[in-house]
């Protein structure tokens, strides 16, 4: 067992349990329980590999009531929150993204950037009100989105295939990495 931050142990019990998520075999699993029909990205496990993690689904967050309407996405969050001892993981799941269509790009990164923000106000309450140290300031940072259906065919060698190719350490310039539904990822894929 490795030794999370103490700012973390303050974080793990900041947040109200239902946000919190469990794992099973050393594995994060991540469900949409969406009413979509469209919907077809509905789960998928990634696999840790004896890494603690945690893990919270920050689309469940609402601290954004401070602001009328959707104003420049700030109310917008992706899906889910993982971290480990060193790195934070923005995780988004998508049925499909069409690269070519700005509006879907714009989106997903108004989401990342949202959640973001939602990081920056827990690590000023950390400072400020219990004088720890800023967990998520200090924590690298990857940017990742699985989606079923990309605008790139998956050859039949692989059941997947990265998409976007670089460090994944900004809003705008997330991992896009195609899986099938119920799919299994390893962490060291997310960046």
């Amino acid at each position: 067992m490795k030794f999370w931050p103490l700012s973390f142990y303050f974080f793990n019990n900041f947040f109200e349990s239902e946000l919190s998520l469990t794992s099973k075999d050393n594995c994060a699993i991540l469900e949409e329980k969406s009413n979509t029909k469209d919907s077809q990205l509905k789960k998928i496990k990634i696999d840790c590999n004896h890494i603690d993690f945690k893990m919270i689904k920050s689309d469940k967050i609402t601290i954004n009531k401070l602001f009328k309407g959707q104003g420049n996405g700030q109310k917008k969050h992706c899906d889910y929150l993982m971290m480990t001892n060193d790195t934070v993981y923005f995780i988004e799941l998508q049925t499909s993204i069409d690269e070519d269509k700005e509006n879907d790009i714009n989106y997903i990164i108004q989401q990342f950037k949202g959640t973001v923000c939602i990081t920056d106000y827990i690590d000023s309450v950390l400072f400020h009100f219990y004088g720890k140290n800023k967990f998520f300031q200090n924590s690298q940072k990857r940017f990742v989105l699985f989606c079923k259906n990309t605008p790139i065919p998956i050859t039949s060698a692989k059941s997947r295939k990265e998409i976007r190719y670089g460090i994944n350490d900004k809003p705008d310039k997330f991992k896009i990495i195609q899986v099938e539904n119920d799919g299994v990822i390893a962490l060291e894929e997310m960046g």
